[in-house]
């Protein structure tokens, strides 16, 4: 258990805030962190803020391990989260593409906070 003991939902409320205020992005449950536009940046700003809320230490390597937030919140919580294997990591209906497009779009996000005077 790291910081949400036992409740995946409050984990998975949790991520959920702390993904969007940091990436701008809203994601399935199962979209794979980087299939759906994140860098390895982004989830280290992430894993800052996570860290920071839960006042306990979460390994960054649970972020890599378990790419996706079903996953990643019941490791929060404490609960059995198998890694998600490699082979399965890549959603379906994912493109290079559309990879580019959601990367743009969080570089364009962090530097509009930049110029606002907030942190990228």
């Amino acid at each position: 258990m790291i910081g949400v003991p036992g409740d995946e939902a409050a984990a998975r409320a949790l991520l959920d805030e702390v993904i969007a205020a940091e990436t701008g992005l809203r994601l399935p449950l199962e979209a794979n962190f980087f299939e759906s536009g994140m860098d390895s940046a982004a989830l280290l700003r992430v894993h800052a803020r996570l860290v920071q809320r839960l006042g306990a230490a979460v390994p960054v390597t649970d972020l890599f391990r378990y790419p996706n937030r079903r996953s990643l919140a019941l490791r929060l919580a404490g609960q059995t989260a198998p890694p998600v294997p490699p082979a399965t990591r890549a959603p379906t209906g994912s493109s290079p593409s559309r990879r580019r497009d959601l990367r743009s779009q969080i570089r364009a996000r962090s530097q509009i906070r930049a110029t606002e005077g907030g942190q990228p």
